[in-house]
């Protein structure tokens, strides 16, 4: 069955999310975390107008904030059939998976032939700034949700660090927005 092909609208922001196959882990070392960042530098060059303003990447899934600011001539340049955060999310997702199985694949995947990742991948479209904010607060302070840290700075993994230094909003507040017992439907959803 082929891919659906998804209606990502230019200026708008998405929450972009996916988890490892059967919730296996995506990053066993340091390694690959630095190698999965250099990759998302790599795949910026390439399609410039993909905007990341959040990132958190966990042991076993990784959240993005993602904003298409394209232009026709970009899109020309890709499968008429994609968008370009499609093409970004291929690329990115399609690097690790050949790494991921040609470092790991005998150990995590016992020599059988499984996916890396649950799917493609999970887009939401982020529909107005209060839920922007939220999304943003989210993904910056992911690890420490799941208890992976005890402060958001500590994770070296996410955009927390550059985000927190460009915008006016305080950790305190980060924190606050962001409460562990939070069971809005948008958390829920998103259980790793």
């Amino acid at each position: 069955m082929p891919n659906i092909i998804r209606d990502f609208h230019k200026d708008t922001f998405y929450h972009v999310y996916n988890r490892g196959f059967n919730k296996q882990l995506l990053f066993l070392s340091e390694d690959d975390y630095d190698r999965f960042i250099r990759k998302i530098a790599e795949y910026q060059q390439r399609f410039p107008s993909i905007k990341v303003s959040a990132y958190c990447l966990l042991p076993n899934h990784f959240h993005f904030l993602l904003q298409d600011k394209s232009t026709k001539d970009e899109l020309e340049k890709i499968d008429s059939r994609s968008t370009l955060i499609s093409a970004f999310m291929k690329g990115l997702q399609l690097s690790h998976a050949m790494y991921f199985t040609n470092k790991y694949g005998e150990i995590v995947k016992k020599n059988l032939k499984l996916p890396v990742y649950e799917g493609r991948f999970c887009s939401k479209m982020v529909l107005n700034d209060d839920y922007l904010e939220s999304v943003k607060n989210y993904i910056d302070c992911n690890a420490w949700r799941h208890a992976l840290v005890s402060d958001p700075q500590e994770w070296a993994y996410s955009s927390y660090h550059w985000n927190s230094r460009s915008t006016s909003i305080s950790e305190k507040r980060l924190k606050n927005s962001l409460s562990k017992s939070d069971s809005s439907d948008f958390y829920a959803e998103l259980e790793f």
